[in-house]
């Protein structure tokens, strides 16, 4: 008896070996199947981009007071600075992008009845059409958006802004801007729609 008993452990591991070797392949099987589909590949788009802007002066100096009428009577006005920024660059998908004008160095006394930080001004033009302003600056040192969303296609990407920036004249003292001297830093990012 002992030697069926000891046939029938065999047995019984055989048979338990057997199903278990059954499962894994069942579940192998299975898995393999789960993993694999005949749905499409998933596609992912990436695009490059460069974008430069290029100003051809930063310097804000012996600007007056004047009246800012539009770009072309500002053109032959001394007492307004006007900067030339040229945007370049090329891109793989369309998107748009900004231009950010940050004040450096100006600093307008806060002498009551003698002229404030909203009394300057700019104005952005693209080409010969207006784009942004005539609006007053609000702090001596915030970045200010002065082309928000521009749209561009895929492929090169030009373009030519010009900034005008004056002192408002209100007919009345505006000492505060004497000797006004100071720079502006332009930046400009891009935003691929993908």
């Amino acid at each position: 008896m002992e030697r069926e008993n000891g046939n029938g452990n065999k047995v019984l591991l055989t048979v338990i070996g057997a199903a278990t070797l059954l499962v894994a392949m069942v579940g192998a099987t299975f898995a393999y199947f789960s993993a694999t589909s005949n749905k499409p590949s998933v596609e992912v788009h990436t695009g490059s981009s460069s974008l430069t802007l290029t100003a051809d002066s930063d310097h804000i100096t012996n600007i007056r007071p004047t009246t800012f009428t539009d770009n072309t009577t500002a053109d032959d006005d001394v007492n307004v600075a006007k900067i030339t920024l040229t945007v370049g660059g090329s891109n793989t998908s369309d998107g748009t992008y900004d231009i950010t004008m940050t004040p450096k160095d100006l600093s307008i006394p806060a002498t009551l009845g003698q002229g404030t930080i909203t009394d300057l001004k700019y104005a952005v033009y693209k080409d010969s059409t207006q784009k942004t302003g005539p609006t007053s600056f609000e702090s001596e040192s915030d970045p200010i958006t002065i082309v928000d969303g521009e749209s561009y296609s895929a492929g090169p990407i030009t373009g030519t802004y010009y900034v005008y920036v004056w002192i408002d004249n209100k007919k009345e003292e505006q000492n505060n801007f004497q000797g006004l001297d100071f720079k502006l830093d332009f930046t400009a990012e891009t935003k691929s729609a993908l």
